[in-house]
Formats: C-alpha cells, sequence, structure tokens
C-alpha cells in the first residue's frame, strides 16, 4: 500500500511539473509586448492610430496652461517665449508633433490615419535613457530582437541626431517596436505602424 501511495505521489510530482513547465513554455505576452502590441508606449499620452488634431489640441491645451501659469518674468527665455515646449514641424512628406519629451509623426497625404509612429527619449517600460543596456531590454521582454545599424531613415526619430546607432527591433505584426542605443546604452525608443509608415 506505501509503494502504492508513493508511486501515485511521485505521478502526481511528475504531472504538476509537467504541467508547470508547459505553462513556462506557452508563456503570455509581456507586458511590455502587450503594451506595444496595442501601439502604445506606456509612458506617452497617444499611440499609433491617434487623430492628429486631438494630439495637437491637448498638447498645445498644455503648452497654453502652462504658459498662463509661469508667465512671470522668470519663466521666460532670452526671446521672450515661455518655457513650455510645443511645437508642429512641417517636413517634406511627413510632420512632427514634437512635445520635447516625445515626438508623434504622420504622414501629410495619410492624415486620416492618424499618427504612424511615436518616438520618446524619456523612461519608457520601466527602461531609462542612458542607463540601460540592450541585454536589459531583451531580459524584460524575454526574447532576443532584431540587432542592426541605424539607417538615415531611422535617424530622422532621434531629437538630437548620434552616430553610430544600434537599433534593437522587434515585429509584432504591422507594429514595429525600436530601441535605439548609442555606445552600449538606450537614447531612445520608437514605435510605429508599419502599414503606414514605410521604412
Amino acid at each position: 500500500m506505501k509503494r502504492l501511495l508513493a508511486l501515485l505521489l511521485s505521478l502526481l510530482m511528475v504531472c504538476f511539473v509537467g504541467c508547470s513547465q508547459n505553462n513556462n513554455d506557452s508563456s503570455a505576452d509581456t507586458d511590455i509586448v502587450s503594451t506595444a502590441k496595442t501601439g502604445k508606449l506606456d509612458s506617452v499620452e497617444f499611440g499609433l492610430g491617434a487623430d492628429v488634431e486631438q494630439v495637437k489640441e491637448h498638447y498645445s491645451k498644455l503648452a497654453e496652461e502652462y504658459e498662463k501659469e509661469h508667465s512671470s518674468e522668470d519663466s521666460h527665455n532670452h526671446n521672450g517665449e515661455v518655457s513650455a515646449y510645443y511645437n508642429l514641424i512641417k517636413k517634406d512628406g511627413y510632420s512632427v508633433i514634437d512635445i520635447a519629451s516625445a515626438r508623434f509623426y504622420y504622414l501629410n497625404d495619410q492624415k486620416e490615419k492618424g499618427i504612424a509612429a511615436v518616438s520618446t527619449d524619456g523612461e519608457v517600460f520601466g527602461f531609462t535613457p542612458g542607463v540601460t543596456m540592450k541585454y536589459e531590454v531583451e531580459e524584460a521582454i524575454n526574447a532576443k530582437g532584431d540587432i542592426k545599424s541605424g539607417t538615415e531613415d531611422e535617424m530622422k526619430f532621434l531629437a538630437v541626431r548620434t552616430e553610430p546607432i544600434v537599433v534593437l527591433r522587434y515585429d509584432f505584426e504591422n507594429i514595429r517596436l525600436d530601441f535605439y542605443f548609442y555606445d552600449n546604452v538606450l537614447i531612445s525608443t520608437v514605435i510605429l505602424d508599419t502599414n503606414v509608415w514605410k521604412i
């Protein structure tokens, strides 16, 4: 009877260990992947597909409110402009809504498709620019990404052009998540819709 009980207990343990290993092997997406698949960066208000006019209105209103609250002499720079930052930059074929901590890109002739790419130099997914290393991103995502040298087209997503750039890339159907590294440390994170923004 003791042998039978021990055998049953052993079988239960084998089943338990096997089942838990299977659960680990078919693990769900990490929080980073789940968030990226929705077209968002966790630290940025708007994501891919967001209405361009809504994004403009939101950030221009924040800049106006900041200006009203900080309209004293001390808050002005040398040109008399307030230090809140919001800028709309028109380029050949695309435009950028620049709010300093992030940039929102849309194609001029496909504005109705909304924001096609978002770039940030701020903290994202718990990664700190200037501190986080490539292996830390791969560990957090629990997958190795594709590593490539940054191209001329990819440089437009940087606030300040810095070379050479190494890009750690993850593709999730039409969503591309890129982490830009300079001198082995993270400097910027970009998410884009590859169905809209062809790069």
